[in-house]
Parts: structure tokens; C-alpha cells; sequence
């Protein structure tokens, strides 16, 4: 039998609403890194904006772009960047509409227009810096995701038009989408580490807590939802541990004999 696996979400999962990280998920992840088990976060993160909280852990593989970055210890062993094609095309039609775009690369991410109200908002939700402005940042680099910012009427149309892409829309009141390849998931890197290490899909577990954890839960022989996750992820969950600051990755973890 091989060793077990986790995959960590890290937005309402390993961190709280306020980016906090409770301490005594930090000290369940030193253990089960002690005990010899592979810890992989999985994040729609850039990997540039998670670099502080890797150092912190410790952990040198994760699956960032929901699904379509991926590193195992250290080593990039699977890419998904945007169709650049397609992408030329939606920058174009968001610079004559005026929807403000952010263009994330593997290493940096650059905006479309300055101080923009609702990239301001959207950025500040996820505590991220307004990026500079760089007009051609898209011809220079691979391209892994894109937050578009506009009404939710306006990306159900965009998904009318361009089929190589995956519209995630924040919410039905808001202004942001990420855009992503069609077909890209965290369950697409999961299975790339599983392919990588050998690792049996039975002897892999994740946590998530949002809509683009869906597929992950499902992806792994154990799939956990927080206490503070969506419903429809609660749903098809195999088991629901308790919120962030109820300490439900720990009690998970000593539930499943993993530390």
C-alpha cells in the first residue's frame, strides 16, 4: 500500500476569512510532514502570491491556477497556459468595452488599466497588491488565468463566445470572473502528482471549502469539506470537519490517523 497523500485548498481552508493561519493547523501539517506523508497545496493562486505561507510550511509541491500550474517538490511537472489565440481576442474585446483585466503569469501579474474601483475591490478581497499596468504583459508571457472584471450578464455572453475558456464568476453580485482553460481543474493536477509519485487514488485526501474545490473533492479517495464550505461541496463530500477556527483540519487528520 503507498503512502497517503493531502491536498490543502488554502482560502477558507488552511486560512481564515481574515488570511489568518490557526496555529494548530500548522502544527498538524509539522506532523504529518514528520510522519513521512506528502502535503500539496491546491489553489487558484498564482504561485508568486502563496510563496510567503510555502516558506512558512515548509511544502515545496502545489497545484496552483486551479489545475493548471503544477509543482512536486520543487520541480514544475505539468502547464496549462491560456490559448493565446483566444486570449488576443477577449483582451480586445474587454480594452473596447472597457472591462479591466488582470493577466497573471507563473511568476508576476500585471493590469490592463490603473486604480480601477472594482479591480481595487476584487484585489482587496484576496489581499492582493494593485499590480502595474503593462499592455503587452499577454505577448511576453505564458498566461495561466485572467480576472476579468465585469457584470455577471456580460460573462454568461463571454461564455457564449469563447469556448477554450472556463468563466468562474466571483459571485451574483459582483464584478469579477477568473478565467481559466476549458477543461482545467485542481482534480487535473492531482492526478498529475498522482501519476508522478505513484501514489494510489485510495490513499489521497483533500480539503476544500469553495466551488472550484468541487472537482478536487471528488478527485481523491477521501474528500473533506470545511465546516464554513459551500453547500453544494458539503454535498458531495465524503465527510464535513469543522470551520477553519473550529480547528477541522486537525480533527480530520487524527480522525483519519494521519497524525
Amino acid at each position: 500500500m503507498s503512502k497517503p497523500i493531502v491536498f490543502f485548498d488554502i482560502d477558507g481552508t488552511l486560512l481564515d476569512e481574515d488570511k489568518n493561519l490557526p496555529k494548530s493547523t500548522e502544527l498538524a501539517i509539522e506532523q504529518m510532514k514528520k510522519n513521512g506523508i506528502d502535503v500539496v497545496l491546491a489553489t487558484g493562486r498564482p504561485p508568486f502570491l502563496f510563496k510567503e505561507l510555502r516558506e512558512r510550511l515548509g511544502i515545496n509541491s502545489y497545484i496552483s491556477y486551479t489545475g493548471q500550474y503544477v509543482v512536486f517538490e520543487g520541480e514544475k511537472i505539468y502547464e496549462n497556459p491560456l490559448c493565446k489565440k483566444s486570449l488576443k481576442q477577449l483582451y480586445e474585446d474587454s480594452l473596447s468595452k472597457q472591462y479591466p483585466m488582470v493577466l497573471m503569469s507563473s511568476t508576476e501579474m500585471k493590469a490592463t488599466v490603473a486604480d480601477h474601483p472594482h479591480v481595487i475591490n476584487g484585489l482587496n478581497r484576496l489581499k492582493f497588491q494593485y499590480p502595474e499596468v503593462d499592455l503587452t504583459f499577454h505577448d511576453r508571457q505564458s498566461i495561466f488565468q485572467v480576472l476579468l472584471f465585469n457584470e455577471k450578464k456580460e460573462t454568461t455572453k463571454l461564455m457564449e463566445t469563447y469556448d477554450a475558456f472556463h468563466f468562474i464568476h466571483w459571485g451574483s453580485d459582483g464584478f469579477a470572473c477568473d478565467v481559466l482553460p476549458k477543461g482545467g481543474s485542481k482534480a487535473v493536477g492531482i492526478q498529475k502528482i498522482l501519476d508522478a509519485t505513484g501514489i494510489n487514488k485510495e490513499n489521497s485526501f483533500a480539503f476544500g471549502d469553495g466551488m472550484n474545490d468541487l472537482e478536487m473533492i471528488q478527485a481523491v479517495g477521501t474528500g473533506i469539506a470545511m465546516g464554513n464550505a459551500v453547500k453544494p461541496l458539503k454535498d458531495i463530500a465524503d465527510d464535513i470537519t469543522g470551520s477553519v477556527k473550529e480547528n477541522g483540519i486537525k480533527t480530520a487528520l487524527k480522525k483519519y490517523g494521519l497524525i
